[in-house]
């Protein structure tokens, strides 16, 4: 292996600890903030740690074709380790920073939603009871006034048609269609006068 391959992994190496250093900071901020259960924290750092592995081969395969000597090991632990004695820090605020930013961002969206969804359509549903309603009340008027109009011609017809009933009465035993909604339409009418 030449001069040059091994320096290049060198850096491959110092840059994959600072990444694992980055990732490792990220997942311990954001699972401290969710508030996780133990088995799925637990299940976390297995999967954050196989990540870890196959991301480290994987560089090392690219630079070097997968050959592990010492200093890919010492590598790792300086880029580890230069990474929390000068930007863990700086990470960490990052990412409480970028989890604050999304939580506004999450309450904002909401009150949007609410303010330009739920509450028009909550507005419109009030309208349409009240409409509702005021056409229910005015087609009971108008039904009720229509009745008080016809009255009088009600009254008219059932004197008229006095004489005439017992006769209609006896034909057949039957009393005739139009006799039974006469009388049923008397009975409404006194049902609404009531």
């Amino acid at each position: 292996m030449s001069l040059q391959v091994q320096l290049v992994t060198l850096g491959a190496m110092v840059l994959s600890g600072n990444v694992l250093g980055v990732v490792f900071d990220a997942y311990r901020v954001v699972s401290r903030e969710v508030r996780l259960h133990r088995f799925v924290l637990s299940l976390l750092d297995l999967l954050y740690w196989l990540a870890a592995a196959v991301l480290v081969f994987r560089v090392l395969y690219e630079t070097n074709l997968g050959e592990v000597r010492l200093f890919v090991f010492l590598g790792l632990l300086f880029g580890i380790s230069m990474y929390f004695a000068f930007f863990s820090r700086w990470t960490i605020l990052a990412v409480r920073w970028s989890i604050e930013m999304f939580r506004r961002l999450v309450r904002f969206t909401i009150k949007m939603f609410d303010l330009l969804i739920i509450r028009p359509i909550r507005f419109l549903i009030r309208c349409l009871i009240v409409i509702w309603g005021f056409l229910c009340a005015l087609s009971i008027f108008l039904y009720k006034f229509v009745l008080q109009l016809l009255y009088p011609l009600w009254v008219f017809l059932r004197w008229i048609a006095r004489p005439l009933h017992p006769m209609l009465v006896n034909i057949g035993g039957r009393m005739p269609k139009l006799v039974r909604w006469l009388k049923r339409a008397a009975t409404a009418v006194r049902f609404w006068r009531r």
